[in-house]
């Protein structure tokens, strides 16, 4: 015989999916805003088991539509979890999302690409102009209320990359390999694919947005004078002629 505290789970359980199956698909769109500042969308249709958003922003970033279909294991964990896609031209991203008592959203395998154009201005390369495609493939992705990563695991390429100085300067592919180290904040490592900018570096992001950005840089050709003279811009290089890196600051809220 089950005891009482068995049944009176089952029960809550078989309440919460009926809400659920009942429930307008507004319901995931007030939690997301709830939870996500500076998150709106402009129309919402279906149920909160399958539906979907339409007009997204969140911040400066536009998504054209949204769509999401429930996954009711995570109730289990006391978490609304769902697995979404966007529908966009040009940014392309699925994930499993669930959102927890803690107010924060966890994103599992997360995959896609977007042009940088449209985040850069949420990173630390913000103030630079920098083109090409972000591809991410994170196993784990958490975020804050303010959309502030508190921890990461996986690999974020960057693809074409080049600034556009009057013109465009290839600067070639890149990837950026994350894991979470506890109370360490997010450590990553980034290397070159081969690229025309030889570059490795360490980063390091706190959980209240500081982070820090330290490595070296080099032009792989040395004959490719426009590279070299971008460079210059950074001062003369030293003297195995690699330029040393060190950047530090705040993510904006």
């Amino acid at each position: 015989m089950k005891p009482l505290w068995a049944y009176g789970a089952l029960g809550t359980i078989a309440f919460l999916a009926f809400l659920l199956l009942a429930a307008p698909a507004t319901l995931v769109a007030d939690q997301i805003g709830s939870r996500l500042a500076g998150f709106t969308a402009r129309g919402v249709e279906g149920r909160a088991i399958r539906g979907a958003l339409s007009g997204v922003r969140w911040r400066e970033i536009g998504i054209n539509r949204l769509t999401w279909r429930w996954r009711p294991l995570a109730l289990l964990g006391g978490q609304l979890g769902v697995t979404f896609q966007t529908e966009d031209p040009d940014i392309q991203l699925a994930s499993q999302a669930t959102i927890g008592l803690n107010r924060q959203i966890t994103l599992a395998d997360l995959t896609g690409s977007l042009p940088l154009t449209r985040v850069s201005h949420l990173a630390m390369a913000g103030h630079l102009p920098l083109e090409g495609q972000l591809v991410l493939d994170l196993r784990k992705l958490a975020v804050d209320t303010t959309g502030r990563p508190t921890s990461a695991q996986g690999a974020i390429r960057l693809l074409n990359l080049r600034v556009n100085l009057g013109q465009p300067l290839p600067l070639g592919d890149y990837e950026l390999r994350l894991e979470s180290a506890g109370t360490e904040g997010i450590q990553g490592k980034l290397k070159d694919l081969n690229a025309p900018l030889s570059l490795e570096g360490a980063l390091s992001l706190q959980p209240d947005g500081r982070y820090r950005f330290t490595g070296q840089a080099m032009v792989r050709d040395p004959g490719n004078q426009s590279l070299r003279q971008a460079m210059g811009l950074l001062g003369p290089p030293g003297a195995d002629g690699r330029w040393p890196l060190n950047f530090s600051g705040t993510l904006p809220l």
